[in-house]
């Protein structure tokens, strides 16, 4: 067997470079597991804008008022860009399952998650049983944070099928930390501009929010976030969903919102400091 070693797409950037290499050439797979609705995302078309191969797996854009028209009357302009990194949700407890093969042909799975129709519904999918036939067992769970919805059971399902006798499998904690599914990182540019009466009067966003190897909605609840915490009359937000070679992004703890603090309130506290305005005032006012 011969390999043809491929260019690994580990970077932002030049996952959304035109010239650089797609992951996946012939369209990314769907999911039936709809994490967008599971986390309040909304549905977008996912079609790259001119029809062609992309990295970019979805994008939109969120904007009410002028936000040129904004900035023009804003007494001071913070301009910054923000990165952060994949972080795993570190429960105490790593993922763990059992599966049992029932006598009429279903499933009886024991599992330690936090979404169980997902579970049911990922293993009925792929084992192509009725929903009725697959009884998930919610465990008591040592801590999820977002990172034990159905990741592990389809594959445990498949070997306890495949031999007709119980299958319990555990994972340690440095398989845990290689195969879940940790936050994504991200790359936001932030631009907010206020009047020195200590009015919020525009903001613009540019977001890639590195989902890994499959599509996620986290790059669309950030954009809704950052929109939305504060009354702004003048508001651009643009988010790409963007996919790289890497473990796909998951949900952890309120999905999007530490992020979307992180970088908003950074941005406020900078605007206040150079407009000499107290800060608390200024967020209770805006």
């Amino acid at each position: 067997i011969v390999y043809e070693t491929l260019k690994p797409v580990v970077d932002l950037e030049m996952a959304v470079d035109s010239e650089g290499p797609v992951i996946w050439p012939d369209g990314i797979p769907e999911s039936e597991v709809d994490l967008a609705a599971d986390h309040g995302a909304e549905e977008v078309d996912k079609k790259s804008k001119n029809g062609s191969p992309s990295n970019v797996n979805q994008q939109d854009v969120y904007k009410r008022g002028d936000t040129q028209k904004g900035f023009l009357e804003a007494d001071v302009i913070v301009e910054r860009t923000y990165r952060t990194s994949f972080v795993h949700q570190s429960y105490l407890e790593p993922q763990i399952c059992v599966v049992k093969p029932e006598m009429d042909g279903g499933l009886c799975v024991h599992t330690s998650t936090q979404g169980p129709r997902s579970v049911r519904n990922e293993v009925a999918r792929l084992m192509s049983l009725p929903l009725r036939k697959v009884n998930v067992v919610p465990m008591p769970v040592g801590g999820g944070f977002g990172g034990k919805h159905g990741l592990v059971e389809p594959l445990v399902a498949s070997v306890a099928q495949a031999l007709n006798r119980p299958v319990r499998l555990e994972l340690t904690r440095g398989e845990d930390f290689m195969t879940g599914m940790p936050s994504p990182a991200c790359l936001v540019q932030l631009k907010t501009g206020a009047t020195k009466e200590g009015h919020f009067c525009a903001l613009e966003s540019r977001i890639l929010m590195d989902n890994g190897i499959f599509a996620s909605p986290w790059g669309n609840l950030l954009a809704n976030l950052l929109g939305s915490t504060y009354h702004v009359p003048h508001v651009r937000v643009e988010y790409l969903e963007v996919n790289t070679n890497k473990p796909m992004g998951g949900p952890y703890r309120a999905p999007s919102a530490p992020l979307s603090a992180f970088v908003l309130e950074a941005n406020v506290d900078l605007m206040v400091r150079e407009l000499g305005l107290d800060p608390i005032e200024f967020r209770c006012r805006n």
